[in-house]
């Protein structure tokens, strides 16, 4: 039989989080680099893992392609920042999500 093939859909962020908390796996520098690494982040078991682009918001280091899951709580954060450490990413962080 032929193979199967899985789509998946990477999530660019236009309307990125105005509230709670992420949870930052890596930061790049080209947009080419985030979304291969968006593509790892779903293949390491984060498929609702999204980028953005840091310099439209005040908590982040501006001028980096951010790859990163939201979280509601900074306890839900916290708990994903472990799962990160755990999965791949030991240098995941959390911020909150700020304009």
């Amino acid at each position: 039989p032929p193979p199967v093939s899985r789509s998946t859909t990477l999530k660019v962020s236009t309307s990125a989080p105005t509230s709670g908390y992420i949870v930052v796996l890596r930061s790049l520098d080209t947009k080419s680099a985030g979304l291969r690494e968006l593509k790892r982040a779903h293949a390491s078991g984060f498929p609702s893992a999204e980028l953005l682009f840091s310099s439209k918001y005040t908590t982040l280091r501006r001028g980096y392609w951010v790859v990163y899951v939201r979280y509601p709580t900074a306890k839900g954060a916290t708990a994903g920042t472990a799962r990160a450490h755990g999965h791949g990413y030991p240098s995941a962080y959390r911020r909150i999500a700020k304009p």
